[in-house]
């Protein structure tokens, strides 16, 4: 399936273009046909419950961005001969974990070189370096915000508040990311580990037996319920009963304390992402409700095989009807990325890393346009 990927590569020296419309035609040129590329793959690995685990499984090596630029990811390194397990970061986000991109295997930039100290006038070798996707803004909806009890959200004036929902990107722009293996410590020294002295929650879970992971991730699993807002308690119904109900109405989630911890953990994480899906979206849609089932089973069986509980024989309800057109795929694709993201920060010591950096720059570029606007002179009056 990965081989199939044929044209998601280029040289990452490309020729200088002087001619800003004719490069951007470029960049658009080469951005259309990666993206054609990966909906293909992702089609084909869609249609099959075997293919789709693939597709996962490849995702939750490090589920750090999107579905979609991780198989981006994995098939230029398996391109170059290297193995694309473990993360892929943009050089801010290595900064923000105390790494840099080793000088001989970083691009040469201007003000990265000169920080550094790097050669200017140096080689490069591009093995670990690849390009990703970064959406060109979103088209979506808006609607009213709620509260957990379904209630409207006012602002300070009384007014309804509304929130943006992204669904489809307008376009793509390129940057590059590189794999852990290319980086060392800020000062040139061994790489401080990922993380800091923190594990993933998941570390050694697979190994120690199926009973351990589930319990690591059961006690997650309610951690992340009240983080998140999701009404979830734990109470005996029985063996006869599966690992977890959802109530349709409330979203409340019970874990049947009574089924084995291996079915405690995992369905109840199932039945928490249907939640908050749910809340999430509430559009009274039978689209929306399939895609939403599918993205829960989803998102569970990334979190699950990060801890050994995934299934060979886990199947995903409606994946053949969402399968039928790309933009359905690339909607779930998205979905079950948005819902993997909300959760890792409770499990992984480099999400949470990534995610203050991210709110970080943020908010910086939020002060940087306010400071824009401020320094704008004023219009005069007409009058």
């Amino acid at each position: 399936m990965l081989a199939g990927l044929r044209n998601v590569s280029r040289d990452l020296d490309p020729d200088f273009i002087s001619d800003v419309s004719q490069w951007k035609e470029q960049e658009k040129k080469f951005t259309d046909e990666v993206i054609k590329e990966l909906e293909v793959a992702i089609s084909e690995m869609a249609s099959s419950n075997e293919g789709w685990r693939k597709y996962l499984k490849i995702y939750a090596e490090a589920p750090t961005y999107s579905l979609m630029n991780r198989l981006l990811a994995t098939a230029q390194l398996s391109r170059k001969g290297v193995d694309s397990k473990g993360y892929v970061l943009s050089e801010s986000a290595w900064k923000a974990l105390g790494r840099r991109v080793k000088s001989e295997f970083a691009k040469p930039i201007a003000k990265r070189d000169r920080a550094f100290g790097y050669d200017r006038d140096r080689s490069w070798e591009q093995k670990y370096a690849v390009e990703m996707l970064q959406p060109l803004g979103f088209n979506g909806f808006t609607r009213a915000k709620k509260d957990s009890n379904g209630n409207p959200v006012m602002d300070s004036n009384g007014q309804p508040k509304t929130e943006f929902i992204p669904v489809d990107p307008k376009g793509y722009k390129t940057f590059i990311g590189y794999h852990q293996d290319s980086t060392e410590a800020l000062d040139g020294g061994d790489p401080p580990p990922l993380g800091g002295d923190e594990k993933p929650d998941w570390a050694d879970a697979a190994a120690e037996g199926n009973e351990h992971g589930a319990g690591k991730l059961l006690a997650k699993v309610q951690t992340i319920c009240r983080g998140e807002d999701v009404d979830c308690e734990l109470r005996g119904l029985g063996t006869e009963q599966p690992g977890a109900i959802r109530d349709p109405a409330t979203g409340k989630v019970t874990i049947n304390t009574d089924a084995p911890i291996t079915e405690q953990a995992t369905v109840g994480l199932r039945y928490y992402f249907q939640s908050k899906l749910i809340k999430d979206d509430n559009r009274d849609s039978e689209e929306v409700r399939r895609k939403q089932d599918a993205a829960a089973e989803s998102a569970k069986y990334v979190i699950a095989s990060l801890y050994g509980l995934d299934s060979d024989e886990q199947a995903f309800p409606h994946l053949a009807d969402i399968a039928e057109s790309a933009k359905g795929l690339n909607s779930l694709s998205s979905m079950i990325h948005r819902q993997v993201s909300g959760v890792m920060g409770y499990l992984d010591p480099v999400a949470r890393a990534r995610s203050h950096e991210d709110k970080k720059q943020r908010e910086s570029r939020a002060t940087r346009r306010k400071s824009a606007r401020k320094s704008r002179p004023k219009k005069k009056s007409t009058a």
